[in-house]
């Protein structure tokens, strides 16, 4: 696992691959083989760049990740593996191990240079012992632990709350329930939020800022007014909902329609009797398959709502999960890379400008890789993905205030 040189140079031009290397048309047993190949890092790197994603790590390093946070300032990437918790300086480029066991669930920047880390019982109390919170200040390269009230495990979607090391995060209680609570870090105190929530939940997100929060259970997610629990809008099949802190966009994290796991395509189109031609040969071969063996994979879509005209829009050109809006840049957002185009890739901490594709969509025009749904998820009639049209490098004109532009320098965001 290397850190890519791309996400502290952003946008820099990366050396171009020949086209043809990777639209070339492949048999069906090529794919079979492509399948349980050696990762690509050329192909993995022309796909990015044609879509405009910048990689925090190597194309084929490996990165077996299960949880990542960028910090409020965008400069420090927490990222947890199999094998423990690191943070990534996106100045340096320099990777540092935390020195605390493996975290049980993903940790939460409370502010700048201060992170928290939910850990198991300590080996002295037993496994029966209470859940820890592990506060490690990178300036003062200090970690102080605190414990939660007995009766209290599970952590999960942790998010800072407010003023002081106060944590909003879902916790299982006594009763056996996952609810939402708030945590003082401070004074050890736990105290319920979002009474109005008076369910179990699977996970919810706060945006204080738009005066929205997001439950989900396994199979929907459900929209609220933060201040009063109003009930805004409920999604069906949306395992998540991150607010954006404007309150116009909303992102929903989304199980996708299953891929072949051996005939897996970026979007070079063959003729139809060549891609008729190789689903007969695909259909023959599966029926070679034992029952227990994987047919297919079901990717992690990312859909945008938007909430002020009720549309909703799902991201063709690229598939991950564990989203987050990337504080410091308007309108930018960070995954974990699941694949790009039709295609299962490495996994990577990706980071997206999506500013210019929503001004597109703001204006009525259809960026590459969009695919506009009803507000249910379902296809609209006539709409395709734009899997040939370019995003417009069109400047706005002097005075368009829309999602991108930056409000105090007139001009798009970018990457420093």
């Amino acid at each position: 696992m290397k850190p890519s040189r791309c996400l502290a140079l952003a946008l820099l031009a990366l050396p171009a691959c020949e086209r043809d290397d990777f639209y070339s048309e492949a048999t069906f047993t090529d794919n079979v083989a492509a399948a349980y190949a050696e990762c690509d890092a050329r192909e993995i790197t022309f796909l990015a760049t044609k879509h405009g994603i910048q990689l925090a790590f190597d194309a084929c390093g490996s990165n077996k990740f299960a949880y990542k946070r960028w910090s409020p300032d965008g400069q420090i990437l927490s990222f947890h593996l199999t094998h423990g918790s690191h943070l990534l300086d996106a100045a340096t480029m320099r990777i540092e191990a935390m020195p605390t066991e493996t975290p049980i669930a993903g940790s939460a920047w409370v502010r700048d240079g201060l992170l928290a880390i939910p850990l198991p019982p300590s080996e002295s109390a037993g496994a029966q012992g209470p859940v820890r919170i592990a506060w490690y200040d990178r300036q003062a390269r200090t970690l102080d632990y605190t414990e939660l009230p007995a009766g209290f495990a599970e952590p999960k979607d942790l998010q800072p709350a407010g003023k002081g090391d106060r944590l909003a995060l879902s916790l299982v209680g006594p009763g056996g329930q996952r609810l939402p609570y708030a945590y003082d870090g401070n004074t050890g105190s736990l105290s319920r939020i979002l009474d109005f929530i008076d369910h179990p939940i699977e996970r919810f997100a706060i945006a204080p800022e738009a005066d929205l929060v997001t439950w989900s259970s396994p199979n929907s997610t459900e929209l609220l007014r933060l201040s009063t629990g109003e009930s805004l809008h409920v999604f069906l099949d949306v395992t998540r909902g991150v607010p954006h802190r404007e309150g116009r966009y909303l992102a929903l994290e989304v199980i996708g329609e299953p891929i072949s796991l051996f005939d897996q395509r970026t979007w070079n189109e063959l003729s139809e009797d060549a891609r008729a031609r190789e689903q007969r040969r695909k259909e023959q071969w599966l029926e070679t398959l034992p029952d227990w063996a994987p047919r297919d994979a079901r990717p992690p879509e990312i859909h945008i709502v938007d909430l002020a005209r009720d549309e909703r829009y799902r991201i063709s050109s690229f598939f991950g999960e564990d989203f987050e809006w990337y504080q410091p840049r308007n309108y930018w957002m960070s995954f974990i890379l699941w694949g790009i185009e039709g295609k299962q890739l490495h996994r990577n901490v990706a980071v997206v400008d999506i500013a210019e594709r929503l001004r597109m969509i703001d204006k009525g025009e259809t960026p590459m890789g969009v695919e506009r749904l009803t507000l249910a998820g379902l296809p609209i009639a006539g709409a395709s993905p734009s899997a040939g049209q370019s995003v417009s490098p069109e400047t706005p004109p002097a005075g368009y205030v829309s999602p991108g532009i930056d409000k105090d320098e007139g001009r798009t965001t970018r990457m420093q």
